[in-house]
């Protein structure tokens, strides 16, 4: 809704000119829509309430959401909700609307729109890096941007135990609402390269084994965190933008590209205007690392049956989640650690603890003594246990590098 390739030439221009789309452009697609205008704002409502109701959709994700204004979304919510109570609405909060005559629908206005959600950019760059430096690391290279990982963990609500003041990658790094659902927690999506090729930039010469497990580690952060997790389709199998040789050496230039430090590998980043060759989900590759794709499946099992995984709002994420104390547990700086009390939260599991080792070496969990649970190991971060496996009181359990281990007691 946010832009048209042509407003000159557009039919709601030819109707009424100079009304649906503004002076100002910001999209760099074309002329933006004026969706502060009282005809196009009935427009969307109109069209989106169509939709949702001729095709039974579950709700809409918003392109360049921010170049809406902040009323017109909430208008949007109020009526597809008569329609469906549930509507998921959700999109691109990026800010970019810089006229002053309206209040955007960026994440920067997040709390003005009480029924809408972000994707969460902090947590994606978090994890691997941000986009706008191919070569920079993330949390699970090593270890740092801790605070802004911390920030998708808890859904982006207020918690005393993230400090806002240290967030990095986001416009607004203080709390977006009450509700964790708000928060549309990703590392890889369309835009952008892929999470693999990521990986093969910031640390390239690795063997394949290392970036497969990385992968899985980046995965896990996703759909362990609160909020609302999204898997870009691929990623679960190593999707990669990787640049053809043919392609790579034809005389044409190419855009948007990023090449190895090794000059070894080359790959696409935004691939809107590439061929199927590129941008076409290479199916192989699913039974080429169907471990990686059996571990998501698991995991996703796991989120789905422990409530602990979806709380719900800032009030149950501050009773139930906990960032434990590294040195008091005995972890390096680098490592993160949080848990859950599922007992306050209806969980079947009492207790859950997930420890984030992005280290290159080992480290160790001690199973603490409690008379009336007992702790198991649910994953080790590799792979997701068929049979639990206990451990006792004061016996150790190795925690891998580049993984996030759950252990929980039940």
């Amino acid at each position: 809704y946010n832009h048209v390739n042509d407003g000159v030439h557009h039919p709601f221009n030819l109707c009424v000119p100079g009304y649906y789309y503004r002076v100002e452009g910001y999209s760099g697609a074309g002329e933006d829509t004026a969706s502060e205008h009282e005809m196009f704002r009935q427009y969307m409502i109109k069209t989106l309430s169509w939709w949702l109701k001729e095709y039974k959709l579950s709700g809409f994700r918003f392109d360049l959401m921010g170049l809406h204004d902040a009323e017109t979304m909430n208008q949007i919510h109020d009526e597809l909700a008569k329609i469906k109570s549930d509507v998921l609405l959700y999109g691109e909060g990026w800010d970019m609307y810089n006229a002053g005559k309206m209040e955007s629908a960026s994440m920067k206005n997040a709390l003005k729109m009480p029924f809408i959600g972000h994707f969460n950019d902090a947590i994606r760059c978090a994890i691997k890096g941000p986009i706008s430096n191919d070569e920079e690391a993330g949390f699970i290279h090593d270890g740092s941007r801790k605070e802004a990982l911390k920030f998708g963990i808890v859904g982006t609500v207020n918690h005393p135990g993230v400090d806002y003041s240290k967030i990095e990658g986001t416009v607004n790094p203080s709390p977006w609402g009450i509700k964790t659902w708000k928060s549309v927690n990703y590392t890889e999506i369309h835009d952008n390269m892929t999470l693999h090729d990521k990986l093969e930039l910031v640390e390239p010469g690795h063997n394949e084994e290392y970036y497969v497990q990385m992968q899985k580690f980046a995965i896990s952060l996703v759909l362990l965190s609160e909020g609302m997790p999204i898997l870009h389709a691929g990623m679960e199998f190593l999707r990669t933008k990787d640049i053809p040789d043919d392609i790579w050496k034809n005389e044409q230039p190419l855009y948007e590209t990023a090449v190895t430090s090794d000059e070894k590998k080359h790959f696409f980043k935004n691939t809107y205007n590439i061929c199927d060759r590129v941008n076409g989900l290479d199916w192989s590759r699913l039974e080429k690392y169907k471990e990686v794709s059996d571990y998501v499946a698991d995991l996703i099992k796991i989120r789905k049956e422990h409530k602990s995984f979806r709380l719900s709002d800032e009030k149950q994420v501050q009773e139930v989640l906990t960032f434990e104390d590294n040195e008091l547990l005995k972890y390096p700086e680098e490592v993160l650690a949080w848990s859950l009390n599922g007992e306050k939260c209806g969980d079947s599991w009492k207790k859950i603890n997930l420890i984030a080792n992005p280290c290159t070496f080992e480290v160790v969990y001690t199973s603490s003594f409690n008379k009336n649970t007992k702790t198991f190991a649910i994953s080790d971060g590799k792979k997701v246990f068929k049979e639990l496996q206990e451990i006792k009181p004061g016996e150790k359990f190795i925690i891998s590098p580049k993984t996030l281990v759950i252990i929980a007691e039940m």
